[in-house]
């Protein structure tokens, strides 16, 4: 934390500082450098990260990787380690069609993408430079949308509720009928957040992802190379390691 502070400049130390003096009851300590890179609009906007502070659900600090083990079967959405986008953004897996919002809990899938993010999100390049969610809708149906879940997905995503920062939700080869969908989400978006909101065939990843990102896709996508259940496995057990670590560090 120490580290990441003396890299920032005095404008956004003092930012931090004013969002860990305004917090009526404390935040752990790297959630301050959180809220303050992921303010809506700019960041390090010091009164729309307090907004994001009063409205967030002190519940999810307490979300670790066993909350969502048996979930994590259906690989529904994982990081993609040495993946980036052209913009520098890290790269965040989604398959919306494995999401199945009238008959699981919303509230679940939405803590589950809290907790992906957030876990990205640790990582200072992260913080920088943000993230970018390839989204593969390529087998979604009715049966993966409600208004509901939709609505408080992207509420998250543009970093209303919780600190997070997506620099791109690629929708990725949708179904024909996708517009009826778009015509639903457009509402719930801000004009900025939609215009980081794309649908793309397959054939568009290369103009939003680095060069060679074939190779570093999961097979779970068309084209994909990477063993996606190697790549669920080792986040699995990267994060039980750094939450045991943490759980042990607090004990002290």
């Amino acid at each position: 934390m120490e580290e990441q502070l003396s890299t920032l400049t005095q404008a956004q130390r003092l930012c931090v500082g004013v969002l860990r003096s305004s917090s009526k009851e404390p935040f752990p300590e790297h959630y301050y450098l959180r809220f303050a890179w992921c303010s809506p609009g700019e960041p390090f906007d010091a009164k729309s990260a307090q907004k994001v502070m009063k409205k967030f659900d002190r519940r999810l600090l307490a979300l670790s990787v066993g909350h969502f083990e048996r979930f994590f079967l259906r690989r529904a959405m994982y990081p993609i380690p040495g993946l980036r986008a052209r913009s520098g953004a890290d790269v965040l897996y989604m398959n919306p069609s494995r999401l199945f919002p009238k008959r699981d809990s919303v509230t679940f899938m939405v803590d589950h993408l809290t907790y992906m993010m957030g876990c990205m999100l640790e990582r200072e390049h992260t913080l920088a430079y943000g993230i970018c969610i390839v989204a593969d809708f390529s087998d979604f149906t009715m049966a993966n949308f409600t208004v509901q879940f939709f609505h408080r997905m992207l509420l998250v995503l543009q970093g209303r509720l919780v600190p997070t920062r997506v620099e791109a939700f690629l929708i990725v080869n949708p179904p024909p009928w996708f517009g009826n969908i778009w015509a639903v989400m457009k509402p719930m978006m801000s004009t900025e957040f939609m215009a980081k909101v794309p649908r793309i065939s397959f054939n568009d990843l290369g103009k939003h992802l680095m060069p060679g990102y074939e190779q570093l896709l999961p097979n779970d996508i068309w084209m994909g190379r990477r063993d996606a259940k190697s790549l669920m496995d080792l986040f699995i057990q990267e994060r039980k390691h750094i939450e045991r670590a943490r759980m042990a560090a607090n004990k002290r």
